[in-house]
């Protein structure tokens, strides 16, 4: 797998942490107004550090059965999307992640919310050169959220606009051979 196409689909998904951050469903969650961007602000905030810690199991385990990733054109499934974002996490040494909440609607029962994101990672070192890469991907996505049993999941996300860069230099892991 190349390394900067888990990346850039790994950015996309760590806004799932989202929903690792609510723990056991709580009133204040259940009773939360879906349209409160101050409300999902603080809880993409703790996402973005429980998705540092890399669990990839918590952060999957708040999606719809039938949840869906699109970005760059191609759409994936949870099982695919779980399996590029694990190859991803066992190549990096280091994550950080951020979300800055910009619009929140509702719409047929469904919460949409746009962030802007930036995610930075360091690889771990190349076995032939001993060094690490720098990757920086950030931008723009929308994120469409149902309740189900009580607890906010993820049905769909899609990327709106993302720039990702590789050591400083742009970089498009489509096009990458790593």
């Amino acid at each position: 797998m190349k390394l900067g196409t888990a990346f850039a689909s790994i950015a996309m998904i760590s806004v799932v942490a989202f929903a690792g951050a609510q723990g056991k469903p709580t009133k204040p969650v259940m009773k939360m107004a879906p349209h409160h961007k101050v409300n999902w602000q603080q809880m993409y905030d703790k996402a973005a550090k429980d998705f540092d810690s890399r669990n990839t199991d918590a952060i999957f385990s708040y999606m719809t059965p039938d949840f869906t990733m699109t970005m760059g054109g191609q759409t994936m499934t949870t099982e695919q999307a779980k399996g590029q974002m694990k190859a991803w996490m066992s190549m990096m040494k280091s994550v950080h992640c951020t979300f800055k909440i910009k619009k929140v609607s509702e719409a047929g029962g469904m919460t949409m919310v746009v962030d802007d994101f930036m995610m930075t990672g360091m690889s771990k070192p190349n076995p032939k050169t001993h060094k690490s890469d720098k990757y920086v991907d950030a931008g723009t996505e929308q994120a469409t959220w149902v309740q189900m049993n009580g607890k906010w999941m993820m049905k769909k996300l899609v990327s709106v606009k993302e720039k990702m860069t590789k050591n400083g230099k742009p970089f498009n892991p489509s096009s990458a051979a790593n």
